[in-house]
Order: structure tokens, then C-alpha cells, then sequence
């Protein structure tokens, strides 16, 4: 069988080309806009072995040796002791990712496009996303550090890359210290006045140079954007029954503690027509107290929404944006090495008239935020451990 254009099933080797291709493109949709594993930020780990249904991938690092190790000073003639070097390292558990598609003949006959192309690109995007899904929710799971409750500010990154510092976390050679953010985080501190050295790195001739994905650098700062960055959720509040549908107030059984700005979404709610649940609202200025306050549908606005009945009951929470800062070798990740890319055509005893193309990947795959020692006392013993990462959490820039 012949596709209507572009790869032909009969050709020497097809199987093969279609399998390098996806690898390929694959490496290619990473690098472009996926950013959960910047260049330089990544340490690999690798699979140790199989229990039930998961795997172990393992990360290893060797500690520095205390400088209160060394001999100082030493006696002539008298050798000091050996120091012993040390080992760290990090298991995590994993398991094995993957999908597949297929291609009718029929559907290749009638389709005015390259339906085998389509589909290896289709399943090699899916499998770079999958890759960095895996290692955006091992950054995610670590808690935020600090929640500024402002919108992004210069004064936030200088704080943020002290903490790294004093954290020994060093920056990428070359591209400093990393922040994964949302483009709403990143439009707080573009609006930010007099900002002097911001670069936008995407109108320069050779950005790509600099880590793909990347869209500007300041104060040793290269940022990436993604919308996948998603909001975090603040506790959950209750409301007060009733809110009154006639001045628009929204009461709280307790202190609410949100001020002016803050993106809110209510989780659950009874009456208050006119808003709804999972939706983004903003606090306004006007009747805002302890237990009481009014939301806008617009950032910006100081309208309130009008809501026609009582709310009677209700849950609400304040959603604030997280910026990640990641360091050189801030996250381990594996084991790419085990992809696996697939593609089939046919004649054989599951297809034998080659009606059907597949296409598919798998891989065991995983990540983990690096939490090893960086140093030992010289005698076999690790020191304290502290994540290679910091979250800090901003109100978003729209507000």
C-alpha cells in the first residue's frame, strides 16, 4: 500500500525511517517550548529495577568534603587520617508511559493530507509532552516557599536569588538561575516601572543558543513561559450564609485575608446567580474587610459583580501564580534512554491486508526534585539535604 503523498509503506527501511523520525521530533518539540527540563537543570537518573507494576530510578551525587575535615595544621612526620569521600543518593519510583494510533487505508485513501506524516508528528508531540508533564508535576509537588501576595516584582527575583545562593544552588553556566512561570507572572514584572536590563531573548538573531523555549533574561534570570505553570490554590474558605444578593457583599464565616487584587475561583456554591464555580474573579478595593468582599469578572475593574439571589452556602479561594526557580541540576529525570518509538504497517497476522498503520511510543519515565547532601563531614556521613528549588507564589499579572 501507497499513502497518497510523502512516506510509502514499500520502501526499504520504512518502519525504521517513521521510528527515527518520531525520536527526532520528539527531541525537537522539547527543546521548542516544553520547559520543565531547561538544559543544564537536568540530572539523569537511572532504572534500578522492576517491583510490581513500577520502577526505581535512582539519582546520584557526590558530596563535597567539609573544609573542617582537612588537618590543619599538620604534624610533621605524622600523617593525618584518610578523609572519606561520599556518596548520595535519591530513589524515586516510576512507571512506564505510552500510546499509540492507527491509520485506516481507507482514511489515507480519502484524506487530502499526509495521514502518516500527521500522525507521527500527533504521537511525537504527545510523547514530549508526556516527558514533561512527568517533570513538571515533580516540580510541582514541591510546596511554595514564600507567597509574595504582590504581582511579580524585581525585588521578589533578588530575594528569590539570594535564597538560591544561600541555598548553594548554583546557577546554569551561562544562563543563570531559571524561572518557570505562566506569561500572567511574567506581565507583573514586564508592566513593572523603570525596568532597566530586561532582554527579551526572542528578538535576538541566535536565542536558540541560549536554551529554546526561553523569552527573556534579567538580573541573571533567563524565564521561561508556559500556561501548563498552573495557579496554586490558597485554603479553601467558607462562606457565610447568607450573602445578600441586594449590595452585592460576599460574606465569610472567618477571616478570608485576601487583599485587593487577588485572583479568586469559588469551588462550590449555592445561589449567587450571575457567578459561577472554576471561574476567575478578582477582589476590588470597595467593601473589603475581614470577612467581607466584592469581586470583579475583569482584572482591573473596580465593577462588582451582580449576583440576583442570596448565596447560602459556598467555598472560595484565593489562586496565585508560582514561579519556579531551578539551579544547575535542580531536578533529575529518567530514563529517556528507555523511549521507545513504534511503527507498523503491516502484512502481518494481525493486519494481514495492511488496512492499518500504527504509530506509538512508551518509556519509563519520571522525575524528582534533587534533595541530596552537599556535604560530608569526611568520615562517611552526609550533611543536611535541601531541595535544589525554590516556589514562590505572585499575584497574577493581570491583576
Amino acid at each position: 500500500m501507497v499513502a497518497p503523498s510523502g512516506f510509502s509503506t514499500s520502501t526499504t527501511g520504512f518502519t525504521s525511517t517513521v521510528r527515527t523520525a518520531i525520536a527526532k521530533k520528539v527531541i525537537d518539540t522539547l527543546r521548542a517550548g516544553l520547559i520543565a527540563l531547561p538544559r543544564g537543570a537536568v540530572v539523569p537518573a537511572n532504572v534500578l529495577a522492576k517491583v510490581g507494576d513500577n520502577w526505581t530510578l535512582r539519582a546520584t551525587a557526590y558530596p563535597d568534603l567539609a573544609d573542617a575535615a582537612a588537618t590543619d595544621p599538620l604534624t610533621e612526620g605524622v600523617p593525618p587520617a584518610s578523609i572519606e569521600l561520599g556518596i548520595d543518593t535519591q530513589d524515586f519510583t516510576v512507571a512506564q508511559a505510552g500510546a499509540w494510533t492507527a491509520v485506516l487505508d481507507v482514511a489515507e485513501y480519502q484524506s487530502p493530507h499526509d495521514l502518516a506524516k500527521v500522525a507521527a508528528e500527533k504521537i511525537a508531540r504527545l510523547a514530549a509532552q508526556v516527558i514533561d508533564n512527568k517533570a513538571m508535576t515533580a516540580l510541582r509537588a514541591h510546596a511554595v516557599d514564600i507567597d509574595f501576595g504582590t504581582k511579580l516584582t524585581t525585588d521578589a527575583l533578588l530575594w528569590s536569588k539570594s535564597e538560591l545562593a544561600e541555598r548553594s544552588i548554583m546557577p546554569v553556566p551561562g544562563v543563570g538561575y531559571y524561572a518557570l512561570c505562566s506569561p500572567e507572572a511574567l506581565l507583573g514584572l514586564e508592566t513593572e516601572a523603570s525596568l532597566n536590563g530586561y532582554v527579551d531573548v526572542t528578538a535576538q538573531a541566535k536565542a536558540g543558543d541560549l536554551t529554546k523555549g526561553a523569552v527573556s533574561q534579567y538580573r541573571g534570570i533567563t524565564f521561561l513561559t508556559s500556561p501548563r505553570v498552573a495557579p496554586v490554590a490558597g485554603a479553601n474558605v467558607t462562606l457565610a450564609n447568607p450573602s445578600a444578593a441586594a449590595d452585592d457583599i460576599i460574606d465569610t464565616s472567618a477571616a478570608h485575608g485576601f487583599v485587593a487584587g487577588d485572583r479568586v475561583r469559588f469551588s462550590a456554591l449555592t445561589g449567587g446567580t450571575g457567578l459561577a464555580i472554576d471561574t476567575d474573579y478578582y477582589v476590588i478595593a470597595a467593601n473589603l474587610a475581614a470577612t467581607t468582599f466584592q469581586v470583579s469578572d475583569v482584572a482591573n475593574s473596580q465593577v462588582a459583580v451582580n449576583f440576583t439571589t442570596d448565596i447560602t452556602a459556598g467555598t472560595v479561594a484565593s489562586y496565585n501564580e508560582p514561579v519556579i526557580f531551578l539551579g544547575a541540576g535542580s531536578v533529575a529525570f529518567g530514563d529517556v534512554g528507555t523511549m521507545e518509538y513504534f511503527h507498523t504497517a503491516g502484512p502481518d497476522s494481525a493486519n494481514p491486508l495492511a488496512q492499518f498503520q500504527t504509530f506509538g511510543f512508551k518509556g519509563i519515565l519520571g522525575g524528582a526534585v534533587m534533595n541530596l547532601s552537599e556535604e560530608t563531614d569526611g568520615a562517611g556521613a552526609n550533611g543536611a539535604t535541601v531541595p535544589r528549588i525554590w516556589t514562590i507564589s505572585v499575584q497574577s499579572g493581570k491583576v
